[in-house]
């Protein structure tokens, strides 16, 4: 498609037959009635006006630059629409358990380097969703707001570690924060998966409290609760005694404990799924199967591309009125 960005200006090429015509009549008066002897007019008839070759071309070549300077001024463009674009997408806020339990061996090399993994492929197989990192133990934060930017939040994801907050699980405030980040959120399918290993011991707000909060703002919560049936012995590094085990008041070694009828009742108040990941398999075969969830189509923005067009009036434009100018100063044409 072919248009003026600022057609109002073409409105100044009415001045070129004005010039044209006002500029030969000027011609005409100017010079002397009998330049050259002709009888007809001693005969009752008229003799035409004649002009000299050069002063014609001259001023042609002057109005056909201006004209040109005119269009080019105009700002012509050739813009090429591009059809609406659907895309299929989702707003997701990925929750990460960072507290010390995700440490245990069950995984390797544990399960919170296992889960980083996991979610990274996640991230990578994404195309159109965007995508949010809320990390939490005894208190959460939000690592990376919701972006399409995958780049920079797989790198964000990789710096998440151990020790960035105070140990415990705050569960319920991990998922009050990731509400937050999908409270100004205009997509139809609005999705937190949250990763544990463990049961709410930490925060202000109950987890299943949460879930309500997420039911009425359309947020539905896929949990994943990590480690193997019977927990696992949760290690500890210590600077000076190096990698050792923790263990209860009488001695024996401290298992996780996941606490699976709650994430049961948030995933079912808020309309999601709860799934229990063993191993690293089962853990990436239920992002897979998070990744088939409802989608809702979000409605592109029609683009286009634009050429402009000036250079190529306004550079003829101004070597047509160079040459006008020459022209007028020369003798190079023979008079007529």
């Amino acid at each position: 498609m072919f248009r003026f960005e600022s057609a109002y200006v073409l409105g100044l090429l009415v001045l070129v037959p004005l010039l044209w015509v006002a500029q030969l009549r000027i011609r005409h008066l100017i010079s002397g009635s009998l330049k050259y002897s002709h009888v007809t007019s001693f005969f009752g008839g008229q003799s035409r006006p004649t002009y000299p070759l050069r002063y014609v071309l001259t001023l042609a070549l002057f109005l056909t630059a201006l004209s040109l300077l005119i269009l080019g001024a105009a700002r012509p463009q050739l813009v090429k629409y591009d059809e609406p674009v659907s895309a299929m997408g989702r707003d997701i806020v990925l929750v990460l358990d960072i507290s010390g339990s995700m440490q245990a061996e069950d995984f390797q090399p544990n399960r919170l380097h296992a889960a980083k993994q996991v979610v990274a492929e996640f991230i990578k197989s994404r195309q159109s969703d965007r995508i949010g990192l809320v990390s939490f133990a005894g208190q959460s934060f939000t690592q990376c707001p919701l972006t399409l930017d995958y780049d920079m939040l797989i790198s964000l994801l990789e710096s998440v570690d151990f020790d960035m907050v105070e140990d415990g699980t705050a569960i319920g405030n991990a998922l009050g924060t990731a509400l937050n980040r999908l409270k100004d959120s205009k997509a139809k399918s609005k999705i937190i998966v949250l990763l544990t290993d463990g049961e709410n011991n930490r925060g202000e707000i109950d987890p299943l409290t949460a879930a309500e909060m997420a039911k009425t703002m359309a947020v539905k919560i896929y949990c994943v609760g990590v480690g193997k049936i019977g927990g696992a012995k949760i290690p500890i590094y210590d600077k000076v005694w190096g990698k050792r085990y923790a263990v209860g008041r009488d001695g024996r070694p401290l298992l996780t404990k996941l606490d699976e009828k709650t994430l049961k009742g948030i995933a079912s108040a808020s309309g999601g799924k709860y799934s229990r990941a063993t191993d690293a398999e089962s853990l990436k075969r239920i992002y897979e199967q998070i990744s088939q969830a409802e989608k809702s189509e979000l409605e592109g923005k029609r683009f286009s591309t634009l050429k402009e067009l000036m250079p190529y009036f306004v550079l003829p434009g101004l070597f047509l009125l160079l040459a006008s100018l020459v022209l007028f100063r020369t003798a190079a044409f023979v008079m007529p």
